[in-house]
């Protein structure tokens, strides 16, 4: 299975899925439209689902007697890019040769905003995935409140039939914590079967922000009027564009008062602008010190404050490391960056 025909698979996934495994953070849920955006119409694809499903699942055959812990882990780092490199963000944690059950933790991604653990889960029955498509639960709060982790929701993709071990993703806000703080998460199996907690320690955020050699200058299909790129923050495993535009209240702001007419001509233009931002972000790519380079995937949302639009955009890869990015390559040029 190629990484093309594995992004086509985290595309296929149903939006409800998604949105159950939207951050805990009852703050967060509450936000603002302006501090939310606007949702890509495609949902593409978001680390969200990237890591959870770890889909190499069978891209390589491993070593026979290879337990499902470390088979996940060398599965992850060839399915997303990691192998033979590193990225500070992402840190990969010992586990055990063989196959436990309960919860094992396998890795780990901190962006700045909101930490990333992949854990793989056992045992989790055929029964339990009958049951529901994300039969496993997680608490940070001591149990007072549960979110579904995210699955990939395919018993031949994240589930080991033989050894009963699910592979699930659980993210959770870093706001106000610091690297090395220490979370508790507790899970379950469909609110039954208590498997126990993990203790999981905040990571070190990898982010660099960065100004081009010059501004790239984009036109808005809907206005034609200007859009300009000034800048990047580069975390471990996405970027926000920093996009200066005078349509951003526009695209962003309160809709309340529109007719029903200018509400849906408003809709429109929001989906062709949100689907133009995603043809951007594909069309460029990160420049690396050894050669190398990565690109970008769609958007799931975008920070406004005033004309400066911030879309969160995930790479084709698991994480890279910030500090080794050289210049940006896009329509055929090349911004070198400071």
């Amino acid at each position: 299975m190629t990484r093309e025909q594995l992004w086509d698979i985290i595309g296929d996934i149903d939006d409800r899925f998604i949105a159950e495994a939207a951050q805990y953070d009852p703050k967060q849920r509450s936000r603002s439209p302006e501090r939310i955006g606007v949702m890509s119409k495609k949902r593409l694809i978001t680390f969200a689902l990237a890591a959870a499903l770890i889909l190499a699942l069978g891209v390589t055959a491993y070593a026979v007697g290879m337990g499902i812990h470390r088979q996940r882990q060398a599965e992850m780092r060839e399915s997303f890019g990691m192998e033979g490199g590193s990225a500070p963000a992402y840190e990969e944690y010992d586990v055990p040769e063989e196959n436990t059950s309960g919860v094992t933790l396998l890795s780990a991604i901190n962006n700045g905003g909101s930490q990333r653990i992949i854990v793989n889960v056992a045992p989790v029955t055929r029964d339990d995935l009958a049951l529901t498509q994300h039969p496993v639960m997680f608490s940070i709060d001591g149990g007072q409140t549960w979110e579904q982790a995210m699955t990939a929701g395919d018993e031949n993709s994240a589930y080991d039939a033989e050894s009963q071990t699910l592979t699930v993703s659980v993210m959770f806000g870093t706001d106000g914590k610091q690297p090395g703080e220490e979370i508790t998460v507790l899970f379950n199996v469909n609110g039954s079967l208590d498997l126990g907690s993990l203790a999981v320690k905040i990571t070190d955020p990898d982010t660099r922000l960065v100004q081009l050699s010059e501004p790239i200058v984009l036109t808005n299909p809907v206005t034609e009027k200007p859009v300009t790129l000034i800048g990047m923050e580069l975390r471990g495993n996405q970027a926000i564009w920093m996009l200066e535009t005078e349509d951003a209240a526009y695209f962003y702001g309160d809709h309340s008062s529109d007719s029903k007419a200018d509400a849906k001509l408003r809709q429109d233009n929001i989906v062709t602008w949100i689907n133009w931002l995603d043809e951007q972000f594909r069309a460029m790519k990160l420049n690396f010190t050894d050669g190398s380079s990565c690109s970008f995937n769609g958007h799931e949302f975008s920070d406004v404050n005033g004309n400066l639009v911030s879309p969160h955009v995930d790479y084709d890869r698991l994480a890279i490391d910030v500090s080794q990015v050289v210049s940006i390559e896009m329509n055929g040029q090349t911004y070198k960056i400071r």
